[in-house]
Formats: structure tokens, C-alpha cells, sequence
């Protein structure tokens, strides 16, 4: 717990930020869907539909109210768990909402309500692992890997979910939240303050001293490996797709097995941190290049756009990263300002010629 006691307001704000920008992303979605519907547009592709979260203004409010209902349950399973005495704690609480989620997002087919469902339930889980930490003193690092794999899980099942026209919104859903958490994960490694996190996350026993952690992780990669071999025999994840999915989980199970890398230096005198710096960097800007090659041959435009953005900000934000400290601030700000214009345009020109040549050769 030591960690999340040092960190406590910064991991604060990080959630208050991504549910800040969920809320900005929804309203976006909302509004280029009201926006469609009255231009007429709305029926015009397949790709674009999947990926509407509402399918009529009733849908939306059905939605809404579901979503509402949900929270004031949670609300009141609180006061009464309060006023009789604490029985179960409020992690529970959390978890027994989270699957409320996801049973009425299938049954009722309540989309908006699956990815906050997905959050409490990962939520949930970190919760619990913290004590298992705690009272084994593992590393830390073990709460970070495992969500990373449970979201190559949901992309597997995104992919299997497809196959059933009653699935395909869900299906969308578990696609974009997997490749949003991977890289917004790769770009919390690559900062300095993730740096930091990782220096510390790797103090301790390794999680093999936990039975509950060895379950955990046996229970997640054996079904990635399940759902690979499903997608695959079902001809939904094609042969690249899987080694690049098998990539990612062998380098996060081999993170789990890291020595403390705190203070180390390499074998020629190189600081451990410049490497992981690197390393990390280096892994980001893979899996945003895969991301452009993944939505062109895939032709989903959703992939295209977020991993222009995402390579846009990479850029931008590791010029700040790397070279504020060492130009004149006049001309770093000039030059920020000409790469921001420069970046932006060539970007959008990038993102428009695969956006076009994908529905050329669909």
C-alpha cells in the first residue's frame, strides 16, 4: 500500500482525468450522432454504425437512465451497508454494481454501460491485489501487468464478438477500450513520472509468493491463449494480429519478472533508466505505428483516427519532454509552435489518404 499512499493524489487526478475525458469523448459521440441524424447520414456505413454507442434518441435516454439507476443502487447498497454496521466492504460494493453492468449491458444491450462496467471490475481487482501485495510484500508491478493482459483479453473478445450481428456494439466496445488502455498505459511508462512508478514498482518478492496472484495470471493468459485460438479457428484474428498480441504478453509477463531496477546500471556504465526510458519509448512508438497499419488493413477508420491523434501527441508532447531544458525558450516555442502546424497538417494529410485508400479497397 506504500505506493498507493505516496501517489495517492496523483493516481486522484489520473482518474479524474480519464473519467473527465470519457465524459468529453461521450458527449463528442452524442453530438456527431444527433448532428448525422439530421443531415441523414447515420445509416451510411457498417464500420461507422458499430461503433455508435446510441442507436435512437430513446436508446440514448434508455441508456442514461440505466446508467443512473445503476449508480443510485450504489449509492444505497452504501447507506445500508453503513447503517447496519459494515458487513462487506465498499470493494464489494463495487464489484456486485460492475456485474449488475454488465448483465444489463447484454441483456438490454445498454452499451454505454459495458466499458464503466469493465472499469469497476479492473478497479475492483487492484483493490483486492493491493492487500495481497501488502501482506506478501511483492512488487508492485504485478498491478500494473495484469490489467495490461486483461485488455489483450478484451481485444480477443472483441474480435469473437463480431461474429453475432446482436454483438457487433459490444464487440466495438471491447476493441476501443483494449487498444485506448494499452496505450494510455504505454504513455503513462514513457514519462518520467512513469518512470518513477516503475523504479518502485519493482521493489519486492516476485508475485509467484501469492497462490492468489498465481491464479490470477494462470487464469488470464490461459484465456488469452484460449480466445487466440478461437479467433483464429474462427477466422476473426488473422495470423499477424495474434503474434502481435503474443508480443505484448510476452514482454508484460517478462516485466513481472524484473529484478529491482532501481539505481542499477548497465553493462557498459549506461544508467538502467536511460535503457528503460528508451525501451519504453521505443515500445510506444511500435504499438502506435501497428495501430495506423492495424485500421488500414483492417479499413476501421475509429483505429486510423486514434492512432494518428495518439502519434500527433507523441510527438509534440516528447519534443516538450526532451528538449525544454536544453533550448533558448524563444526559439523552443517558435519551433513548437512551426512543428505544431507542420505535424498537425502532415498528420491529417496521412490520416485522410488511408482513411480514403481503405474504402477504395473495400
Amino acid at each position: 500500500m506504500d505506493f498507493f499512499d505516496y501517489y495517492y493524489i496523483e493516481i486522484i487526478v489520473f482518474g479524474a482525468g480519464l473519467l473527465a475525458l470519457g465524459v468529453v469523448v461521450g458527449a463528442v459521440i452524442f453530438a456527431l450522432r444527433f448532428l448525422r441524424a439530421r443531415k441523414g447520414l447515420s445509416g451510411s456505413d457498417s464500420r461507422t454504425r458499430d461503433l455508435d454507442i446510441f442507436s435512437s434518441r430513446e436508446d440514448s435516454l434508455s441508456q442514461l437512465f440505466f446508467l443512473l439507476s445503476l449508480l443510485f443502487s450504489g449509492v444505497t447498497l452504501s447507506v445500508f451497508n453503513d447503517r447496519t454496521g459494515n458487513y462487506f466492504s465498499w470493494q464489494w460494493i463495487i464489484l456486485i454494481i460492475s456485474i449488475g453492468g454488465l448483465i444489463i449491458s447484454y441483456r438490454f444491450k445498454a452499451i454505454l454501460i459495458l466499458p464503466l462496467s469493465l472499469l469497476g471490475g479492473i478497479f475492483w481487482w487492484t483493490m483486492k491485489a493491493t492487500d495481497w501485495v501488502d501482506h506478501y510484500d511483492l512488487k508492485e508491478i504485478a498491478l500494473f501487468i495484469f490489467p495490461l493482459v486483461l485488455a489483450l483479453v478484451f481485444y480477443v473478445t472483441g474480435k469473437i464478438h463480431k461474429i453475432e450481428e446482436r454483438h457487433k456494439k459490444s464487440a466495438a466496445v471491447y476493441s476501443v477500450f483494449s487498444v485506448i488502455f494499452v496505450t494510455a498505459g504505454l504513455f503513462l511508462a514513457s514519462t518520467e513520472f512513469g518512470l518513477e512508478i516503475f523504479q518502485q514498482a519493482t521493489e519486492g518478492n516476485f508475485f509467484l509468493a501469492s497462490w492468489q496472484f498465481i491464479l490470477t495470471f494462470a487464469f488470464v493468459f490461459l484465456a488469452l491463449i484460449i480466445g487466440l485460438i478461437a479467433g483464429w479457428l474462427k477466422k476473426t484474428l488473422v495470423f499477424w494480429e495474434i503474434a502481435a498480441i503474443l508480443g505484448y504478453a510476452t514482454i508484460f509477463a517478462l516485466i513481472l519478472f524484473l529484478s529491482d531496477v532501481k539505481g542499477q546500471e548497465g553493462e557498459f556504465g549506461l544508467d538502467i533508466n536511460m535503457f528503460w526510458a528508451g525501451f519504453f519509448n521505443i515500445f510506444l512508438l511500435g504499438h502506435l505505428i501497428l495501430m495506423l497499419l492495424a485500421g488500414h488493413f483492417r479499413r476501421e477508420e475509429w483505429l486510423i483516427n486514434l492512432a494518428s491523434f495518439s502519434l500527433f501527441a507523441f510527438i509534440f508532447i516528447k519534443y516538450f519532454d526532451w528538449f525544454f531544458d536544453f533550448i533558448d525558450k524563444s526559439i523552443f516555442f517558435i519551433s513548437a509552435g512551426i512543428l505544431l502546424l507542420v505535424l498537425g497538417w502532415l498528420m491529417e494529410k496521412g490520416r485522410r489518404y488511408m482513411i480514403s485508400a481503405s474504402k477504395h479497397t473495400t
